[in-house]
């Protein structure tokens, strides 16, 4: 006997924006930057490598992906592998890969966000292992 169908969760529609808020910074696009984020949108990343710090504005998410795109060299890959958001706070997982210096980095990412009414207001990078990105970056 076959056991009840469950019905999928239904996506929270916070779920959406930080997609394409995601792929839109990954990209480089910042045509939607005022539709996505609050003007005073923060990121926070740790570290004490060239890339750590906090990130103000807007365009924070964009300009976090420009200086990783240039401090490797135009070598950065970001690859989205889940968001999930319940309306206080979503998180997105992705994979950071690039070279640098003759090293490679490939290393899988948490960063929470608050979202509200529809727009990005801050972030948090998370790293497993945050000395790998100190050594990378730096």
């Amino acid at each position: 006997m076959a056991g009840p169908s469950a019905a999928p969760w239904p996506e929270h529609p916070d779920v959406a924006i930080v997609k394409r808020a995601c792929i839109a910074a990954r990209n480089g696009d910042r045509t939607v930057a005022e539709e996505l984020f609050v003007d005073d949108a923060l990121l926070h990343i740790p570290g004490t490598n060239p890339l750590a710090g906090h990130y103000e504005g807007r365009e924070a998410f964009f300009d976090f992906y420009d200086k990783a795109r240039e401090l490797s060299a135009g070598t950065l890959r970001v690859y989205l592998h889940d968001v999930v958001a319940n309306g206080r706070h979503a998180f997105f997982i992705e994979n950071f890969i690039a070279s640098r210096d003759g090293r490679n980095l490939d290393s899988r990412d948490v960063t929470v966000c608050h979202v509200i009414d529809g727009r990005i207001t801050t972030a948090t990078r998370l790293y497993t292992t945050i000395q790998i990105h100190d050594e990378f970056w730096s």
